[in-house]
């Protein structure tokens, strides 16, 4: 094997996000996919505990990949952020970014991976683990902007990571509906609840 090429546990794990992007986890056979990723069947027990434990995997790289896409650009929104008007103005760029309709599939995308944890422990804890590290990764970049004063010293760190968050992954209620609000009028209400609650009054 060359040297950069992935390993047996990684090329079925690829194999199984791929098949999960474009198919249902329902339709999802081992064999398939340890054909696709062109190891032994066996290495799925070996890497994963089972069929289970492949597709919990997977789902939790859905969910990392989507939300660290995120995380980069909120990072390079507030490290270069020194006033509150630089904050409205970046928030609103995001906020664009998000919209843009290639990251309509991310958000649905995202949304099977944490439905696929309802009723599974092992998916949910591993799911869990990683939106809790993703949030950590938001809670620092909030901590760092309240200690230049551009985001309210007063609130939390964590909640308003969390609220970040909710509000990005929020959107995908937008993306299903025919009949919503235009981008700018979402984007302007977007901008005065974030005013309203990140800062002293912009």
């Amino acid at each position: 094997m060359a040297q950069d090429e992935p390993d047996g546990r990684e090329r079925l794990l690829r194999a199984a996000v791929r098949h999960l992007e474009r198919a249902s986890e329902a339709d999802l056979r081992i064999v398939d996919i340890a054909g696709e990723a062109d190891v032994a069947l066996g290495l799925i027990r070996h890497h994963f505990g089972g069929r289970d434990g492949l597709v919990a995997a997977a789902q939790e790289r859905r969910i990392e990949g989507a939300t660290r896409a995120d995380v980069r650009g909120l990072r390079r929104l507030l490290d270069g952020v020194t006033t509150t008007d630089e904050l409205l103005d970046g928030v609103e760029a995001f906020t664009r970014t998000l919209l843009e309709h290639r990251r309509r599939d991310v958000r649905l995308s995202r949304l099977a991976a944490i439905a696929a944890a309802h009723g599974r422990p092992d998916a949910r804890e591993q799911i869990g683990a990683t939106l809790a590290e993703l949030r950590q990764a938001l809670e620092d970049l909030i901590a760092a902007a309240q200690e230049r004063g551009v985001v309210r010293g007063d609130l939390d760190a964590a909640a308003v990571a969390t609220f970040i968050q909710a509000y990005a992954f929020g959107l995908v209620l937008h993306d299903l509906d025919p009949d919503g609000p235009d981008h700018d009028a979402l984007i302007a209400t977007i901008r005065t609840a974030v005013t309203a609650l990140l800062t002293d009054g912009g």
